[in-house]
């Protein structure tokens, strides 16, 4: 039974073979005029070295920290942009203006056709890094002027962004270092401002004005011993002044006056010495009163027409009265000074906390000013190895050429592609149509339709006219495959095909040149 069927179904692939064939010889030609309608592609390529710095990092380095190979990677994605890659075709005219693309289109198909590969020149740590900068074009020029035109823009955006950054970095840094030197002076200000407004509460005359202020109070106790002294003395010349009457012509000299002035004094010296509640005092006063009126009387009857001086007493009384009132005066003068003094002490502690407040701003931003100006420098020197292209650089080694050969094509691959695709459609068509087919052909068949078991079974026999039939479906088979085959020449794609013809004829008078 599996023969049988096995036998069956070869039969039945033999005669589908013709549209098996048609199909497979379709696609072919589809798969060749789709070949040989693809234009030759060239490649160009200018490679691009990253040079060391000239000068040590140790001894002074350039201030773009962003390496050559970061560089190129970022320049590399500025160009494959939409619109870059849309204004590189429309400047070399890649495209033939006839087909309508889209900027879409356009912008994949060129990305498609640049390419920017990194290698390393040599092995190990020591081997350099280079860039080749590739473009596939239709024409050989046009591919190794594309190729230039990136690997310029490449070197001219490269050393552009380095030159930039440097000089960005040295007008930061020029920016910093000028606002910190205003902000200093401005602190300088702040702290000679507050320094004139509190000339006398800063704690650095802390110590000064303690010492002042105890000797202004050892003063102010002098002053009230003296005072309590001189009260003392005026009071005892009161007490003599009362118990002696004077006259506008000065003393009578008498016997009782006489001896009534040298009781005075004696109690005089004797006030100066003791005080008032003393004995010898009390006594002496005693005896002054007793003789003052017998020397008044004598006295009066004596300088009864003279004119009374001004006698010693009246003028030490003046006198006593002269230096109370100036150590009032004094004492006075003290007490506001000990007040102003006590107000200063009190509030140095706070000056001092808001002066240490500025002066530790200061030397912070005195030390951000110092720390800017050496960065400042820094960048200086980096910015001039920039300008004297003397750190990290991108270098041209090779200018892009025009190519002499295409690219290798995949003619073979697509047509080779094409047959055996339609290979399995053919099959896939036939297969389907055999399940789809519901008619009796064999024996078996009719004896499962019917579940009767035949006598004898007899088959389609074709005549003329079936043969006739067959043999117009396969010529008209043959003739649309050669049609379709030469359909490419009729479209306007007579160069592909001369390049195949040539191709085919040096290759005949190859091997006819090889076997004599």
């Amino acid at each position: 039974m599996l023969v049988t069927d096995l036998y069956f179904y070869g039969v039945l692939l033999l005669r589908r073979l013709p549209v098996i064939l048609f199909i497979t010889l379709l696609a072919g030609a589809g798969g060749l005029w789709l070949a040989l309608a693809q234009q030759p592609q060239y490649r160009s390529t200018a490679t691009i070295l990253v040079e060391s710095p000239e000068i040590p990092a140790d001894l002074a380095r350039s201030t773009v920290l962003e390496n050559a190979i970061v560089q190129v990677q970022i320049i590399e994605q500025q160009l494959l942009t939409d619109r870059s890659l849309a204004a590189l075709a429309d400047r070399f005219d890649v495209y033939p203006p006839e087909p309508e693309l889209s900027s879409s289109d356009i912008a994949e198909d060129m990305r498609e056709r640049v390419s920017v590969e990194r290698g390393d020149l040599g092995d190990g740590d020591r081997s350099a890094t280079a860039f080749k900068i590739s473009f596939d074009a239709a024409t050989p020029q046009l591919a190794a002027d594309v190729a230039n035109h990136l690997a310029s823009t490449i070197l001219q955006r490269g050393n552009e962004r380095r030159a930039s950054r440097a000089s960005e970095t040295l007008e930061f840094f020029k920016q910093d270092v000028a606002r910190l030197t205003a902000q200093l002076a401005s602190l300088d200000q702040t702290i000679q401002l507050f320094k004139s407004e509190h000339l006398e509460d800063l704690p650095d005359s802390l110590e000064f004005r303690r010492l002042r202020q105890g000797n202004l109070e050892e003063r102010l106790l002098l002053l009230e011993r003296e005072a309590v002294t001189l009260r003392s003395r005026r009071a005892n010349l009161a007490l003599v002044l009362e118990t002696k009457e004077q006259f506008p012509g000065g003393d009578i000299e008498t016997p009782q006056g006489k001896l009534l002035a040298e009781l005075q004094q004696a109690l005089l010296a004797q006030s100066t010495v003791f005080g008032p509640d003393s004995p010898s005092v009390r006594a002496l006063g005693q005896r002054i009163a007793a003789l003052q009126p017998s020397a008044d009387a004598a006295t009066a009857a004596a300088g009864a027409a003279l004119p009374r001086p001004v006698s010693d007493l009246e003028l030490q009384f003046a006198d006593v009265e002269d230096q109370l009132a100036a150590i009032a005066v004094e004492k006075n003068a003290i007490e506001r000074s000990l007040a102003e003094l006590a107000a200063s002490i009190e509030a140095t502690p706070q000056n001092e906390t808001a002066l240490d407040v500025l002066e530790r701003d200061r030397t912070n931003v005195q030390a951000l000013h110092a720390l800017a100006l050496a960065r400042l420098a820094e960048a200086t020197t980096g910015a001039e190895i920039e300008a004297r292209f003397k750190g990290e650089r991108l270098l041209l080694v090779e200018a892009a050429l025009p190519p002499e050969n295409p690219l290798p094509t995949k003619r073979r691959l697509i047509v080779g592609g094409a047959l055996a695709g339609g290979l399995v459609a053919a099959l896939a068509l036939i297969l389907g149509l055999e399940v789809l087919n519901r008619r009796v052909r064999r024996p078996v068949e009719l004896e499962r339709r019917l579940d009767i078991q035949p006598m004898v079974t007899i088959p389609y026999v074709r005549g003329a006219s079936d043969r006739r039939r067959r043999r117009l479906v396969v010529a008209a088979s043959v003739m649309v495959t050669a049609a379709l085959a030469i359909t490419p020449m009729l479209v306007g794609l007579n160069p592909p095909l001369n390049e195949l013809g040539s191709v085919l004829t040096n290759s005949i008078s190859a091997a006819r040149s090889g076997n004599p």
